[in-house]
């Protein structure tokens, strides 16, 4: 039997230097302690990690195709519809995150199962109706989620 799959989405651009990364280096340690394997839309993206991430991706164009519009659109939702589960991270965020957005609209779609940290108090995401009707799953914090995740895929 294959391990299941979880897509570790959640903002990018806009994020501090680093911090993008290490959640996502974070969650797919503790899953890979429950038996499972993730996918990150930051694969092949090591150079983004030494400074902050500017909103605007056509600034990346030029370090190959994995960072050009079709490819991060390509990829993602080729990750995100066919994972077991999707695990986002919306914790800290300061504004509302389109490529998550569309990730998570691409699960509901699919009935592929979401898991969502978003509870602290001020989040952009919190309060929109579309968030909280599609995630079946919110959780107040990472390890939470990580958790959640685990349990619905049966670990």
């Amino acid at each position: 039997m294959s391990r299941p799959v979880v897509y570790l989405a959640g903002p990018i651009a806009g994020t501090e230097k680093g911090e993008a990364f290490e959640w996502r280096n974070d969650a797919a340690r503790q899953l890979r302690a429950f038996g499972i394997d993730s996918r990150s839309p930051l694969r092949a993206k090591a150079s983004l990690a030494a400074a902050p991430i500017g909103m605007d991706c056509r600034a990346y164009t030029n370090r190959g195709w994995a960072y050009t519009p079709e490819g991060i659109m390509t990829r993602d939702h080729f990750d995100c519809t066919t994972s077991d589960a999707v695990l986002v991270n919306l914790l800290g965020a300061k504004r509302l995150t389109f490529g998550t957005a569309m990730e998570i609209a691409w699960c509901y779609d699919r009935h592929i199962p979401l898991v969502i940290a978003i509870e602290e108090d001020g989040n952009p995401h919190s309060g929109h109706p579309m968030f909280i009707a599609a995630a079946k799953f919110r959780c107040p914090t990472l390890d939470d989620a990580i958790e959640a995740t685990a349990v619905i895929l049966g670990r």
